[in-house]
C-alpha cells in the first residue's frame, strides 16, 4: 500500500471494507477530524457520548465497554504504541475482544486498524474498521473447550492434564511444595461386569463431580483413563493440611451407588508424590505417585499412601 493516497483511493477503499464490517470509523490526523457514524455508534454500544478524536473514543471503549480480560488487545490507539508501529512501518493490526453493548450484553467482535503515514512518517489517516464475530468466537471457543475435555465427565482429558500440569510444575520456585495424585476407583472393572457399562458409566460419571466438588479452583483435575484420575494441587501449605485435604478427598469419593436394583459400595485408592527440589519433574512425580497407588491397591485399598 502507498504511503501517500489521495482522496478518491482513500474513499474507494472505504466504500469496499464498509460492504463487510459493521461500523467504521476514520481519523484524518493532520486535519484533527474524526468521521463516524454517530447515531450508529449510539445505537450499537447505547451510549449518548460523542467524539472528536480516535484517542478519545479509544478511552471511552476502555473505561465502560471493553471488557477486562481483554484491554491488552486493544492498545493499539493509544499514542505510544502508535508511535511503536511507526517506527516499526507497521501499517495493520487486527485483534478480537468482547465488548458491552446497551443492556450489558458482551458480544466478541473483531477489530482491523489501518494506519497511513507520510514521507515524514507522520500518521495522516486511520481506519478502523469493526466487525460482529460473536457466532464464530463461541464456536470457536467451544471447539477448544470441546478438545481439552473429557466427553464423558467434562473433566480435563488427558492429555490437556498432563501438558497443563507440566507447565504448572515448571512454573513452581524453589521452596513451592504440590501434590500431585492418582485416583483409581477400586474395582471397577467388577462393576462393569457385573451390572453393565451403563452403571460403570454412571459411577465414573458422579465420581467424576464428586472429585471436582472437593478440589479447589486452583487444582488440576483430569480423567486420564477408564477409571483413573489426576489432581495436581500446588502450594498445599504443610504435610498436615494435605494429609487432611486428602484424607477429606477419600471420604467424599466413598459412598453407595443405588439405582433400581443395583447397589455399590464406591470407593478409590490413592497414590500421592511430593514435589521437592530436584523432582521437579512431571514424568518422576507420576512414577513416584504410581509406585504409592501400588501399595494402596495392594494392602487392601480404599486408601491412600504418600511415597516417601
Amino acid at each position: 500500500m502507498e504511503r501517500n493516497v489521495n482522496q478518491d483511493i482513500l474513499l474507494n477503499m472505504r466504500e469496499a471494507m464498509g460492504l463487510y464490517y459493521d461500523f467504521i470509523i476514520e481519523e484524518f490526523s493532520l486535519e484533527k477530524r474524526l468521521v463516524y457514524d454517530k447515531e450508529k455508534f449510539k445505537r450499537f454500544f447505547g451510549t449518548e457520548e460523542e467524539f472528536e478524536q480516535l484517542e478519545d473514543l479509544f478511552w471511552h471503549m476502555v473505561n465502560y465497554h471493553i471488557h477486562k480480560d481483554d484491554l491488552e488487545n486493544v492498545d493499539v490507539f493509544r499514542k505510544i504504541d502508535v508511535e511503536r508501529r511507526i517506527a516499526r512501518n507497521e501499517y495493520y493490526v487486527q485483534s478480537e475482544f468482547r465488548v458491552r453493548l446497551k443492556h450489558g450484553i458482551y458480544r466478541w467482535v473483531s477489530i482491523v486498524t489501518i494506519f497511513l503515514y507520510d514521507d515524514q512518517k507522520r500518521r495522516f489517516y486511520t481506519l478502523v474498521l469493526l466487525k460482529d464475530i460473536n457466532e464464530r468466537k463461541i464456536m470457536e471457543l467451544e471447539s477448544t473447550i470441546l478438545a481439552r475435555r473429557d466427553a464423558m465427565t467434562r473433566l480435563y482429558n488427558k492429555t490437556y492434564t498432563e501438558n497443563v500440569i507440566k507447565e504448572e510444575i515448571e512454573k513452581l520456585e524453589e521452596n513451592a511444595n504440590a501434590a500431585l495424585i492418582i485416583i483409581d476407583i477400586d474395582n471397577f472393572k467388577t462393576i462393569n461386569d457385573t451390572y453393565g457399562h451403563m452403571a460403570g458409566d454412571h459411577v465414573i460419571i458422579e465420581f467424576a463431580s464428586r472429585l471436582l466438588a472437593c478440589t479447589r479452583e486452583s487444582d488440576i483435575v483430569g480423567r486420564i483413563g477408564g477409571d483413573e484420575f489426576l489432581v495436581f494441587i500446588p502450594n498445599f501449605g504443610n504435610r498436615e493440611r494435605l494429609y487432611q485435604k486428602i484424607t477429606k478427598m477419600q471420604e467424599n469419593l466413598r459412598y453407595e451407588y443405588s439405582e433400581k436394583d443395583t447397589e455399590l459400595q464406591v470407593h478409590c485408592s490413592m497414590g500421592v508424590s511430593i514435589f521437592s527440589d530436584g523432582s521437579n519433574d512431571y514424568l518422576k512425580m507420576f512414577q513416584c505417585a504410581d509406585k504409592a497407588l501400588y501399595v494402596s491397591k495392594k494392602t487392601g485399598k480404599d486408601a491412600f499412601t504418600i511415597y516417601e
